[in-house]
């Protein structure tokens, strides 16, 4: 086989999932609103910094944003199962643009304050905690079963492009016009994501049968607890966990560090970001062409990177050295999300997938707010640079336990 026919081939087996009509309208819908969202992920914690100059304040805006996904997100993973997941993801991003809306209005018009953003942090997470579970399962809903892992991987592409546009534009947006023309493009982007949904008609909802069994599914009698007696679920979601907790302060102590480190901007940080977004898109599609057999030693691969990335990031006054410890964090983390995804949902049934992202996003995101409130805490007591370095060790003993584990006690 030639070079140009294996780079076909691969081209062919990375975005195999493009061929199916409904998941292309979905992606062109995601991409525009992902944008606006990861503008508003950038423009917030930079507005926190500016009006208080405290990381622990950061610490405080990260856990009443997270803290949500802690509480409702696997409740949203039943409403996931046991309800239409297309029409629950359109009510969760009219309520995401209305959020998004208020927001810019309070900040254009100089009437924020620390108050007010925790609040609406708060609402924001708790409108993501509902939808995600709904989110993360939708891909079975839009392709077929055999296509579902490099789906999932192709979605986290999406977003990983995303990551890379948004900051940097964010990153020009403030500097120009301030954080709150951010928040109102970010509520405009979702004018995207409800057209296309309501052009998509899955395939579960053109099968009557489809949505009585979904609905029995619902009460299946499957919770946590029963997730939680599979070996290679428990060990998928431990180490989901761990990331959270330890793997993402630097992204909760991002502002910091582009400030103190750096001696950046705003400018600066969406550099930061975008370089993660890089590395993050290349881990993504890195995943697509992964075997679903090997996503468990993915996980834990990607988490050693993981480590010592974040140690780069510890130890670098360097503009380009610290590009490169972000690009590194953001396929990292991006392999050990994708792999720990796609290990989970292919270890339950079709109409568990609601619950098990469920508690998979308590994993990811519900464990957040005690990721924000040890970073910022952790870095007005002991400073910017033991903590990271905490945190790179920490994911690094975790990651030595997972393998020991891995080889004798959890099948491969």
């Amino acid at each position: 086989m030639t070079w140009n026919q294996t780079a076909n081939q691969w081209l062919k087996n990375t975005f195999q999932s493009m061929e199916n009509r409904n998941f292309r309208v979905y992606a062109i819908g995601q991409v525009i609103s992902i944008i606006g969202t990861w503008m508003q992920m950038i423009a917030l914690p930079w507005l926190v910094y500016k009006l208080t100059d405290s990381p622990a304040a950061l610490g405080m805006a990260t856990f009443a944003n997270t803290l949500p996904m802690l509480l409702f997100s696997y409740p949203g993973g039943i409403l996931a199962d046991r309800f239409n997941r297309r029409k629950i993801l359109i009510a969760c991003q009219a309520l995401a643009m209305f959020q998004s809306g208020v927001l810019a209005v309070m900040t254009l018009t100089g009437n924020i304050d620390m108050t007010s953003l925790l609040v609406l942090a708060f609402i924001g997470g708790t409108i993501t905690a509902v939808s995600f579970p709904a989110r993360q399962s939708f891909a079975p809903d839009l392709v077929e079963p055999e296509r579902l892992t490099n789906a999932l991987a192709l979605s986290s592409a999406i977003w990983n492009t995303c990551r890379m546009l948004g900051p940097a534009l964010a990153g020009v947006v403030i500097a120009f016009w301030g954080e709150g023309v951010c928040f109102a493009l970010n509520a405009v982007s979702f004018l995207a994501p409800l057209i296309t949904l309501h052009m998509i008609r899955t395939r579960s909802e053109s099968d009557p049968q489809a949505i009585i069994e979904r609905k029995k599914n619902g009460g299946d009698g499957q919770n946590l607890l029963t997730f939680l007696k599979d070996p290679r679920i428990a060990s998928s979601l431990g180490m989901m966990a761990i990331v959270t907790i330890f793997g993402t302060q630097y992204n909760v102590l991002m502002p910091v560090i582009v400030d103190k480190f750096l001696h950046g901007s705003a400018t600066t940080m969406g550099f930061m970001a975008c370089a993660g977004g890089i590395g993050a898109l290349s881990g993504s599609l890195l995943v697509a062409g992964i075997d679903p057999k090997r996503m468990r030693f993915g996980i834990g691969y990607a988490c050693l990177v993981l480590a010592f990335a974040v140690l780069i990031l510890a130890l670098s006054s360097s503009l380009l050295i610290s590009l490169i410890g972000a690009y590194l964090a953001g396929a990292a983390a991006a392999v050990q999300l994708n792999c720990g995804q796609s290990a989970v949902q292919l270890a339950v049934s079709p109409g568990a997938r609601g619950r098990i992202m469920g508690a998979f996003s308590v994993s990811m995101l519900g464990v957040g707010p005690l990721a924000g409130l040890m970073a910022g805490g952790m870095a007005s007591q002991f400073g910017l640079t033991i903590t990271l370095c905490v945190s790179s060790l920490a994911v690094f003993v975790f990651t030595l336990t997972y393998f020991y584990l891995m080889k004798f006690r959890i099948a491969t």
